[in-house]
């Protein structure tokens, strides 16, 4: 199973190299495989990671939004400017259907 940052930041053990060191992931970030269960579970009761099913992003075409859930959605996004503002477009799209949470937070960062 692969994690994504929910929360603000998550900070997290993890190989850099020549050795392990404790890291600030941001918000819409994969966890690291290598994270230490006891720091994955942490995170888990804290709602700072959530689950996320299968890949993020669509591996032929890797800057098409990817369908899944608000957790999926938000990891594609990250940081990106342009990528929350489409994202939050197509969202939009979905008229009724739109899910109400994903265009909030997506419209925080699209601002």
């Amino acid at each position: 199973m692969a994690y994504v940052v929910v929360a603000g930041y998550a900070t997290v053990e993890t190989d850099i190299g020549p050795g392990r060191a404790r890291v600030d992931l941001s918000r819409g970030t994969v966890l690291p495989a290598d994270v230490p269960a006891e720091d994955r579970e942490r995170l888990l009761a804290a709602g700072s990671i959530e689950e996320i099913d299968g890949e993020v992003g669509d591996a032929t075409d890797p800057d098409a939004i990817p369908d899944g859930s608000i957790a999926v959605v938000l990891a594609w996004v990250g940081d990106d400017l342009r990528r929350a503002r489409e994202a939050l477009a197509a969202e939009q799209l979905r008229g009724d259907k739109a899910r109400m949470g994903l265009v909030n937070e997506l419209s925080k960062l699209s601002a």
